[in-house]
């Protein structure tokens, strides 16, 4: 078994190396409890483990050490004071088993093949690429080796290999995602990348996100991504006079996020491009980017947002973010996960959750963006609900940066809007004559603004 701990370096550099220390000696008295007697348990490197198991006759033996493992190590601990939850990615590998699981003296499985030399170099190999699958399905997951994950290592090798070369050849491309209110009024963009790969064709970030990621990779491309984005917006024409500045929403990799160097880069990219405020820059940061006592990118978001730029949690409703930390955190709003959003008008429980989060934010003074709004019923759900803005290929698609900035009308989202529900355009057009629609710049519907619905004509 191949163990690496998930966050590690964030316990370092929030709670200082001595804290880093303790957890590691911690962890080990864990795994040593909770392996068999026969079994061998040694620290790699940094914050790296691995179990040899012996005498093992069946795959539900093995199972059962790491169940005990992930288990132990689940039970929080306390570092410089704190209690501090720990999970760990945890990789399996096979020699002597036949496919079933069973005893197979005859041979079994041989996890080194191609990757490596044979024996217990190949059988660690093999183990460490499961735990990197283990560790691609999130914090805390196991996963046992298997023939498929040598053809998906070379071709994340290679991803990495010309992903390094992609900037430099000027493949990777930003297009724009409208953001609107649920009345159709566009109030800025979110950037999203894309890579024009010579071979593979167009890749979505899907597919290289993961990659740059494992590789440390995603500090120079967020960096790339904030320049470009920051520096093709200062070119947007000046806004109307009683047009609210343009949201420009970047999201913000963990990696990134955890970079010294973030918040100066930020600073520098800011004092270059926007000098005259031709837009309002938004950071999206990951919930899961925020796990409990980080310490440090709390710090880093404070700083931000004393800077005057606007903070979103993304992907809210499936991360660690309890509610009182909700409270604490210094961010102006929550972007919900796209999953709710796709079962709001079809799935009660998900309907219920929109339904709170909602009401949670705005009773904590926080903006509400629902992403993934793809059918025109979620979208006059959401404008029941008083949601703030939305996202989605129903309402618009993503576009080029030469196309017109987002404060200039966008008919194309006010008829996609009216093709299925003509009081939603009604109301767009009595909203956008309304003389309390941007009360306040970067105002939600609360904050003084109208919201839409509560305009004369469609006030209850």
């Amino acid at each position: 078994m191949f163990l690496d701990l998930d966050g590690f370096k964030i316990i370092n550099d929030s709670l200082g190396h001595q804290a880093g220390d303790q957890l590691l000696r911690e962890v080990a008295d864990r795994l040593r409890a909770a392996v068999r007697p026969s079994d061998t348990v040694a620290r790699l490197s940094g914050d790296e483990f691995a179990v040899l198991c012996g005498n093992v006759r069946t795959l539900a033996a093995v199972q059962g050490v790491a169940d005990r493992i992930v288990a132990r190590l689940a039970v929080p601990v306390v570092l410089a004071g704190r209690p501090a939850t720990v999970t760990a990615s945890l990789g399996i590998a096979l020699s002597g088993l036949g496919p079933s699981g069973d005893s197979d003296p005859a041979g079994g499985l041989d996890p080194a093949g191609s990757l490596g030399p044979t024996g217990a170099d190949g059988l660690l190999r093999a183990a460490d690429l499961a735990m990197y699958a283990a560790k691609r399905q999130g914090r805390g997951h196991i996963a046992r080796f298997d023939e498929n994950m040598r053809s998906d290592v070379r071709t994340r090798l290679g991803i990495e290999g010309d992903l390094r070369e992609a900037l430099a050849r000027e493949e990777l491309r930003l297009c724009y995602e409208p953001l609107t209110t649920t009345t159709g009024d566009v109030a800025g963009a979110e950037v999203l990348i894309r890579w024009h790969h010579p071979d593979r064709g167009l890749l979505t970030p899907e597919v290289f996100l993961p990659v740059a990621d494992e590789t440390g990779l995603t500090a120079p491309l967020g960096r790339w991504v904030l320049e470009t984005a920051c520096r093709e917006a200062s070119r947007w024409p000046p806004r109307p006079p009683d047009a609210p500045t343009p949201r420009l929403a970047i999201g913000v990799y963990d990696r990134q996020l955890h970079d010294e160097r973030f918040v100066a880069d930020v600073r520098a990219v800011l004092d270059a491009t926007n000098t005259e405020h031709r837009y309002q820059l938004c950071l999206e940061i990951a919930e899961s980017a925020l796990p409990r006592d980080d310490t440090a990118g709390e710090a880093t978001l404070r700083t931000l947002h004393e800077l005057g730029i606007t903070v979103y949690l993304d992907d809210f409703g499936f991360g660690p973010v309890s509610l009182n930390r909700l409270c604490e955190l210094p961010i102006d709003g929550v972007k919900t996960d796209r999953r709710l959003v796709a079962g709001l008008t079809s799935n009660p429980a998900d309907h219920a959750l929109i339904v709170a989060v909602i009401q949670l934010a705005h009773a904590l003074d926080l903006t509400v963006i629902a992403e993934g709004v793809d059918t025109p019923d979620q979208a006059s759900e959401l404008d029941r609900l008083h949601c703030d803005f939305v996202q989605g290929s129903y309402l618009a698609h993503p576009a080029s940066h030469d196309a017109r900035p987002p404060h200039q009308p966008r008919h194309a989202v006010t008829g996609q809007l009216s093709a299925s529900d003509p009081e939603l355009k009604a109301r767009s057009r009595q909203h956008s004559r309304c003389p309390r629609r941007w009360a306040t710049p970067l105002s939600r519907p609360g904050k003084g603004a109208c919201s839409g619905r509560d305009c004369t004509p469609f006030a209850t």
